[in-house]
């Protein structure tokens, strides 16, 4: 079945390019070139071998990016479902970042100072 539909592809592919190379050939262009694959070197399965191994720069070893993060909350949890026979190995930990935005109300406590109205406040301040 998965043969039939690769070689029903590989036929629609033939044919849209014969279409295309036809539309071109009516405005006037010229068709695409056909290439033939290279007689340089044989085509084998392990061509990929060949090539040296990348490696990485110095320096580049993932980083945890939650080394630096403050923790505001630490919440315990339980697993629903514990199976018989199981033995504690300890905690998993995971840092989860969450976005709250929350109204803060703040309330200014200035201490108030009373002075005889003749007496006049030091600057520019005025009560009142």
């Amino acid at each position: 079945m998965a043969a039939e539909l690769l070689e029903i592809i590989q036929l629609l592919r033939e044919e849209n390019q014969r279409l295309k190379d036809e539309i071109g050939r009516l405005k006037g262009q010229e068709p695409r070139p056909r290439i033939k694959p290279s007689q340089m070197e044989p085509a084998s399965a392990d061509r990929g071998t060949k090539k040296k191994k990348k490696r990485k720069r110095p320096g580049s070893r993932k980083r945890k990016k939650t080394r630096k993060l403050g923790i505001h909350r630490i919440e315990a949890m339980q697993p629903e479902e514990i199976p018989a026979g199981s033995r504690f190995k300890g905690d998993d930990y995971y840092t989860v970042q969450d976005l709250a935005i929350a109204p803060v109300n703040t309330l200014y406590r200035l201490a108030a100072w009373g002075r005889r109205r003749a007496e006049p406040w030091p600057g520019n301040h005025r009560r009142g």
